[in-house]
């Protein structure tokens, strides 16, 4: 009896390892269809970033064509306003520090006064939708 209690533990271990491997088959090869199914979705995802940034270079392309028409319309259309704008600084003499306060605050009011556009000015500094929609408007 010993030795057919041996056999039957014998035969109940392999049974158990051989369910076992069977089981980890199976892990495997879910494993592996998971990871065809993961590495066609990269593929995938891969591919429409690439159609994507090809997208995008489109538009920038065309939005920098665009800016720099419009870049050149305004050039042609108001020149004098492409310039670079000139600070002016105003520091005070000594003497413009010793005023009363009151002086100062009518010269601060004349000066600026002084740097108000006018209406006529005012209508041609709108920018480019100013200038788009300028004659519409008028």
């Amino acid at each position: 009896m010993e030795k057919g209690s041996g056999i039957e533990q014998l035969e109940g271990y392999i049974e158990k390892l051989l369910a076992g491997y069977n089981d980890l088959r199976a892990e495997v090869s879910r494993l592996e269809t998971a990871l065809k199914n993961s590495q066609s979705e990269v593929d995938r995802l891969k591919g429409e970033l690439a159609e994507l940034d090809g997208e995008r270079g489109n538009v920038l392309e065309r939005v920098n064509s665009l800016i720099a028409k419009i870049e050149v319309w305004e050039n042609e259309t108001h020149p004098e306003e492409t310039q670079p704008a000139v600070v002016e600084t105003h520091e005070a003499t000594p003497a413009q520090v010793d005023q009363p306060q009151e002086q100062q605050d009518q010269q601060l009011e004349d000066y600026l006064d002084d740097q108000e556009p006018s209406a006529e000015e005012d209508e041609n500094e709108g920018g480019v939708q100013g200038n788009l929609f300028a004659d519409h408007f008028r």
